[in-house]
């Protein structure tokens, strides 16, 4: 089945959403009716006070998106609840500033007439957006401006970064193992993925550009606080931190004490399965530094860079 309508079809279901909201969405999806416009649906966005949350529909081309209310304050106190339980690691690094979009909203209180009104409102606001930017057909945008899934497939991979010089948070790929991310980024021609935590190099010397002591780094990244034992690696809710820490308060302070990996640079992808497609693989989520530990230990590392310069084979 073609891509694109399993997109469309994945996106305007989403079953996080009550009925009336499917109903919003899809009207005004319909009525719109604009091909070269890509959805996004459930965008985790942060709001003016620092909260996030998830809106309903999101159109990134044009930075415009619709929330339903039930009542604008207890409804969007509930999104906010909803994202901390429900948020992951693909929609942290697809966040959308709140100042930076315009927010259209509909209050599904109203009678049937009323919501009707704000539909058809929106649907000619969205329109007039439209013929002011002249925009472009969505889907066949890549990098920062795609909103839209190109590929998860190694060979189409390959082609994507063959002619690029950096990898940034903005390439909405995922590695299906780490042997892509090796070949593709790390200027390795592996075989095989590495089913453990030594990789084909810890080290990413000067010969490759980058300082002694850099190396990287595939973690299973969480936005709350994991429940398994072991390591703990927690990406912050705007993705530019990330807290490791132990199931051993002995082992933190004596890591703590050396200094352990402290000014040391990590390229950072992190296993992630998308909430919309389902894929699984590992995403980049930036480079990182070992910045400072806290008093019980706890590691804080810094994101630099949203972007990798890419090793070439």
């Amino acid at each position: 089945m073609d891509s694109k309508v399993i997109y469309l079809a994945k996106t305007l279901s989403r079953t996080k959403r009550k009925d009336y909201e499917n109903y919003v969405v899809n009207a005004i999806w319909n009525r719109v009716n604009d091909s070269r416009l890509v959805p996004v649906s459930q965008q985790y966005v942060k709001d003016s006070n620092g909260n996030y949350y998830f809106i309903d529909l999101y159109f990134p081309q044009l930075k415009i998106g619709i929330e339903c209310d039930e009542g604008y304050h207890a409804s969007h106190e509930q999104k906010v609840l909803d994202a901390e339980r429900e948020a992951t690691i693909i929609d942290v690094m697809k966040q959308v500033d709140g100042s930076d979009y315009t927010a259209l909203h509909v209050d599904v209180t109203q009678p049937f007439e009323k919501v009707e009104e704000q539909i058809n409102a929106h649907v000619d606001t969205i329109k007039k957006k439209i013929s002011a930017l002249n925009i472009q057909d969505g889907w066949t945008l890549t990098g920062k401006e795609a909103p839209y899934r190109l590929t998860s497939e190694a060979s189409d991979i390959a082609e994507y970064f063959k002619d690029r010089e950096y990898i940034t948070i903005a390439d909405d790929i995922i590695f299906p193992t780490n042997m892509e991310v090796y070949n593709n980024i790390l200027g390795q021609s592996l075989t095989y993925w590495r089913f453990d935590s030594g990789e084909k190099f810890r080290d990413l010397s000067t010969k490759y550009g980058y300082e002694e002591g850099t190396f990287p780094w595939f973690p299973q990244l969480t936005i709350q606080k994991p429940t398994s034992s072991g390591y703990f690696n927690i990406l912050s809710k705007d993705g530019t931190e990330i807290y490791e820490y132990i199931d051993d308060p002995k082992q933190n302070m004596q890591r703590k004490t050396e200094g352990r990996y402290i000014g040391k640079k990590r390229v950072v992808f992190t296993k992630a399965k998308d909430p919309l497609t389902g894929i699984k693989g590992y995403r980049f989520v930036g480079f990182f530094i070992g910045d400072h530990y806290d008093e019980n230990g706890t590691i804080t590392y810094k994101r630099i860079d949203d972007k990798f310069k890419i090793i070439k084979k």
